[in-house]
């Protein structure tokens, strides 16, 4: 259940970069370094309830290096995760420069895209794409800028 895509082929970028996504229950990111080649980050500590609504957050920051440059939260805690390799592998840090789309709500740009969000899922009402880090009280305040009652 693809949220937020930078890949390559039919979702119209020129590199792969990211996808963050719902595998089942669990959050989960996949940052590519080059080609097919990266780390996928899953969370083992929140499961998402169907029918809950939740503030979820992908924080990168390619200063930290490894693993840690992705931050995975639910409501604003930060969440443990496993890593695995995708393709080779490698260590995360700067991710590549892309040119083209990121798709919101798959992988593919289609009016039936692969990895939909799934189960009557629904996003918003709002979503933030932002240049550089947040502190501990903005992003608390953004979690409740018009936060679903």
């Amino acid at each position: 259940q693809a949220m937020l895509t930078v890949r390559t082929g039919a979702g119209g970028a020129n590199v792969q970069k990211f996808m963050f996504w719902l595998s089942g229950a669990n959050l989960a990111c996949d940052a590519y370094i080059s080609g097919n080649n990266g780390r996928r980050l899953e969370s083992t500590t929140t499961a998402l309830a169907a029918g809950a609504w939740a503030w979820l957050r992908l924080q990168y920051d390619s200063d930290v290096g490894g693993d840690g440059c992705a931050s995975l939260m639910v409501n604003e805690t930060l969440q443990s995760v496993n890593g695995s390799n995708q393709g080779v592998g490698g260590t995360l840090g700067v991710l590549p420069t892309a040119t083209g789309n990121a798709l919101i709500g798959g992988v593919t740009d289609a009016d039936a895209p692969s990895t939909p969000v799934q189960n009557n899922g629904t996003y918003g009402p709002n979503i933030f794409i932002l240049g550089s880090n947040l502190t501990a009280a903005q992003a608390a305040q953004l979690m409740s800028f018009e936060a679903p009652t």
